[in-house]
């Protein structure tokens, strides 16, 4: 999996378990840490944290002033954006 600038990053895939029967149903295969390294932050603002957060997506977008900026996308929870000058991946831990 790669997350580049300009591109969103999805740390949970899915599987389908059961197609065509009545016991359907869409689960996650795979849960992912990921560690990201965020370097001169320039804004911070992250709203809703509660005891427990899902994160649905991260993007990773460059502003027309050369910062990136990290948009967390919530499912239930914490989400909010970071602006950064520099960000890199300090690495990645597969959970299951």
């Amino acid at each position: 999996m790669k997350c580049a600038v300009g591109s969103s990053c999805r740390p949970f895939k899915y599987k389908e378990i059961g197609a065509g029967t009545a016991d359907y149903e869409v689960v996650g295969s795979k849960n992912l840490l990921i560690d990201f390294l965020l370097f001169d932050l320039h804004y911070i603002c992250f709203e809703d944290f509660k005891h427990q957060n899902v994160v649905d997506a991260i993007a990773f977008n460059l502003l027309e002033n050369q910062l990136i900026e990290v948009t967390v996308a919530s499912i239930l929870g914490i989400g909010g954006v970071i602006r950064c000058v520099r960000g890199e991946v300090g690495g990645v831990t597969s959970q299951l």
